[in-house]
């Protein structure tokens, strides 16, 4: 650190305090807002991803069959995500 900040202990702990309080994250958040308004976007934008993966599966218990693209025997899961952009 610079010689004339505080110790950099002091500066982690109050780097800290406002990451604990959430404060870096509420102020992305606004800053995204008003950004968005300003060039003509809705307040929040959102997305959803829908992917699937294969996995490995015991010859007894669930349903399985076999993933030709992956040359993998199992099952397939379905995974989809809801994520709010903030940009």
């Amino acid at each position: 650190m610079p010689g004339d900040f505080p110790p950099w202990q002091t500066i982690y702990r109050y780097f800290h305090r406002l990451q604990i309080g959430q404060f870096w994250t509420k102020l992305n958040a606004q800053l995204s807002e008003q950004y968005r308004f300003r060039i003509g976007k809705a307040a929040h934008s959102s997305a959803a991803s829908i992917d699937t993966q294969s996995v490995k599966a015991s010859e007894s218990g669930s349903q399985h069959g076999y993933d030709a693209g992956k040359h993998i025997k199992g099952s397939k899961r379905h995974i989809f995500w809801w994520i709010r952009l903030v940009c």
